[in-house]
């Protein structure tokens, strides 16, 4: 829909009751780690993301669709196995191709020993909370990535 506020797709969850067994309140075996919280902000934050672009390019002309494993279209050599994973590829008019790839920075951190001994709050088991702010640009470790998806792609991406 062209009209401002509405979308073509919207989150709605559901209303269930979320209570847990006395016991299972309990935390069970050893603290995550940083890298556990990291990996689990990431797959939770991935899918609103991709809904999101849905809901920002579909008005601007392109369709958003899942994409599994992109192989490399002529690798140099046979035997060279390269692929990538995009989270979602843009479809635009003309064929023009565009891999997505959600980059959300995660709040977990590890814990300073001063926050560890109580000066800071935010801390359980070593791990800290702590705004880290958008990405003022595209991270150059991202770089790689981007250009692996678009080689991968093949042909009418950009």
């Amino acid at each position: 829909s062209s009209r401002p506020g509405v979308h073509c797709y919207d989150y709605c969850p559901r209303r269930e009751d979320h209570r847990l067994p006395r016991d299972a309140t309990r935390l069970r075996g050893p603290p995550p780690s940083v890298a556990a919280c990291r990996l689990r902000w990431g797959s939770i934050q991935e899918p609103i993301s991709v809904l999101a672009a849905v809901n920002y390019f579909t008005p601007l002309g392109a369709s958003v669709h899942e994409v599994g494993m992109l192989t490399l279209p002529h690798p140099p050599t046979p035997s060279l196995r390269v692929a990538s994973s995009p989270d979602a590829m843009l479809h635009w008019p003309g064929g023009v191709l565009e891999p997505l790839e959600v980059k959300s920075r995660c709040p977990f951190g590890e814990a300073s020993a001063g926050m560890l001994r109580g000066r800071r709050g935010g801390v359980h088991g070593g791990i800290c909370v702590r705004d880290n702010g958008p990405y003022e640009a595209m991270p150059p470790w991202a770089v790689f990535q981007m250009v692996l998806h678009m080689a991968c792609a093949g042909r009418g991406c950009e």
